[in-house]
């Protein structure tokens, strides 16, 4: 099925506007700014009206830059992302450390699977519990057999949202709520 030109076109123009602001905030030059918009405008034979009001729209945010974010607030974003991260990991820099390299970290070889993640599980109880999530995730995204991941998602997936560990038996709790009514 293939879409109408004009439709096509809409699309592109608002993929292209909404880079607009990345160009604008990572401080990239107007110049090479223009040189992108145009060579996606040409590449995908976006109409001349319409190229021209993207140039127009980066060059007016470019002059209208210091409304955007500025350094500083960047700064404090940064850091308040890294407390944030630092805070869930009990403000353990070895534990925030080994979760951030965590996701880069895959199966070592195909015959010995998720070995590498499992390894991180044992090191201790403590740090057991605050990766356990973590490793989880990355066992399904490492995981390239199709057959051995439908046999994994579940039970992963009931590890990762506890559903399992809610020993309680609710029946056994209403029953007696109501012999006593």
């Amino acid at each position: 099925m293939r879409i109408p030109k004009i439709l096509a076109q809409n699309i592109i123009f608002n993929t292209i506007s909404n880079f607009m602001f990345h160009f604008v905030n990572f401080k990239y030059s107007l110049e090479n700014s223009k040189q992108v918009i145009l060579y996606f405008c040409k590449k995908y034979e976006l109409d001349q009206s319409r190229t021209h009001l993207l140039l127009s729209e980066l060059e007016s945010a470019q002059n209208h830059a210091e409304l955007v974010i500025s350094s500083k607030e960047l700064a404090k974003i940064s850091k308040d992302k890294f407390l944030k991260r630092k805070k869930n990991s009990d403000n353990n820099d070895n534990i925030l450390f080994i979760k951030l390299v965590l996701k880069f970290i895959g199966p070592i070889d195909e015959d010995l699977e998720d070995i590498s993640l499992k390894r991180f599980l044992v090191l201790d109880k403590y740090s057991s519990a605050l990766l356990k999530k973590q490793v989880l995730k990355q066992a399904l995204i490492y995981e390239t057999n199709e057959d051995k991941l439908m046999i994994k998602r579940v039970p992963i997936w009931k590890k990762i949202l506890g559903v399992d560990q809610d020993t309680k038996d609710y029946f056994a709790f209403r029953d007696k709520v109501n012999s006593k009514s």
